[in-house]
């Protein structure tokens, strides 16, 4: 135990004091900075990332700019900007006096005229470029006006032109009594907002794989493996790096946290962050209806047994992807062998990674739902699905046994690999020395 003790902390020291992560995360802490407050930093060099403009409006059909600037308005409130202040201006002037002044501004105009087969028709003048967002922001405008025009030309009564523009109730009915519509913007949500939860997840074993790989390289190319291997057993160094490296590993992402914190202060210092007023004040628009439908469906409720078995097979999974790393890379002599050996567990992890963003597509399958047991594919495949509502807390529970199971087995074995391979500088025939080493030959 002591000698595992020592091995373990002398690995996390020696990367935490090593130059390569001081300076990596100096790089990390700069780019994340940056990132967080670009706005900012571009400001204060002369640059301006506050377009404030104005859209002005020339109406020459004398109906058209109410309706229009209510759709604009109407389209803007369900984003939060705070550093994008636009107005529609309604102009008297003549097209050429407007035209001379948005030249030396970067103000849009917009012109419209009536049009005997479509009602209105419009022109977008500006001196620049307009960015695409703005550009269907105004156009949507545009179309949703046109018919507001046709209508009052038509004599259609205000309440009743009202009472057409109204969103239409609509009510889903599934006729299966044993699902509900609730459970399919559940499934429907969990295909989107879960993978990205699950992206630092891909990211972090990505991560793990590479460095447990290439410490164990680095031992075997420097010969100091032989003077550990000596002094303890395989299994006390295998442990010491699997605890050490997933330690580690856990450190650097509570760092990337902090960096994140940091900058968020720095951009609420600034004066740009969001506020809770500004997002208050916008819950009638898109945001609201976010969470008014993330609430409905019914995953808030289903977190309270969806992290714990997430959480659980997360640390099942980093451990066996830990150990299935260190034994492929006690088989390579150099971190070239190492990258050839470790491309299926890697191929695994990525195509689990996008089985989960696709889960939505294939719900019912009877195929991703054995998927989701398979112990590699398991921590991003079964969340999904159970969040979902593709597979109950029975699946999951299945998942974590295997999970277990798996890990018992490839111990049984993987631990004679590492053994014959720590000292083994071969590279001839990996995959054959691999297999007779777990028979025990």
């Amino acid at each position: 135990m002591k000698k595992f003790l020592y091995l373990t902390s002398y690995s996390i020291k020696k990367k935490l004091k090593s130059k390569s992560f001081l300076i990596t995360n100096i790089i990390l802490l700069l780019i994340i900075l940056v990132v967080t407050n670009l706005d900012s930093i571009v400001k204060a060099f002369g640059g301006d990332f506050t377009e404030n403009y104005s859209i002005v409006v020339i109406d020459n059909t004398n109906m058209t700019y109410d309706y229009f600037k209510e759709n604009y308005n109407k389209i803007k409130k369900i984003l939060i900007e705070p550093t994008n202040s636009v107005d529609v201006i309604l102009s008297e002037k003549a097209v050429d006096d407007v035209k001379k002044e948005i030249e030396e501004s970067k103000d849009i105009l917009v012109i419209f005229d009536e049009d005997e087969q479509n009602y209105i028709k419009a022109q977008i003048i500006s001196k620049d470029f307009i960015s695409s967002t703005e550009f269907q922001y105004i156009s949507q405008s545009i179309n949703a006006s046109k018919v507001q025009v046709a209508m009052e030309k038509s004599n259609i009564d205000n309440e009743l032109l009202e009472e057409i523009n109204k969103e239409p109730e609509i009510t889903r009915i599934i006729l299966d009594i044993s699902k509900s519509s609730e459970e399919e913007t559940a499934n429907q949500l969990a295909g989107v907002i879960f993978p990205i939860v699950l992206l630092p997840v891909f990211l972090m074993v990505t991560f793990l794989t590479q460095i447990i790989g290439g410490e164990i390289n680095e031992e075997k190319t420097t010969r100091s493996m032989e003077i550990i291997i000596s002094n303890v057993s395989s299994k006390t160094h295998l442990f010491s790096h699997i605890i050490a490296d997933n330690l580690f590993l856990f450190v650097q992402s509570v760092l990337l946290g902090v960096y994140g914190l940091i900058g968020g202060m720095i951009r609420s210092s600034f004066g740009m962050s969001i506020s809770v007023e500004e997002i208050a004040s916008n819950s009638s628009g898109i945001y609201g209806e976010v969470m008014n439908t993330i609430v409905n469906s019914g995953i808030v409720s289903k977190l309270s047994y969806v992290i714990p078995i997430t959480l659980v097979l997360l640390i099942l999974s980093f451990f066996t992807y830990s150990f299935l790393a260190a034994v492929l890379a006690s088989m390579s002599t150099n971190l070239e062998d190492y990258q050839q050996v470790q491309t299926p567990i890697m191929m695994i992890s990525m195509a689990s990674f996008y089985l989960a963003i696709m889960s939505s597509l294939f719900e019912g399958s009877l195929f991703i739902r054995i998927l989701s047991y398979f112990p590699l594919v398991s921590p991003f495949l079964s969340p999904t699905l159970l969040i979902g509502g593709q597979i109950t807390v029975v699946d999951s529970i299945i998942s974590i046994v295997v999970a277990i199971l798996f890990i018992a087995i490839v111990y049984r074995y993987g631990i004679r690999i590492y053994k014959e391979g720590l000292l083994n500088y071969s590279s001839d025939k990996i995959w054959r020395r691999m297999l007779k080493a777990a028979k025990g030959k």
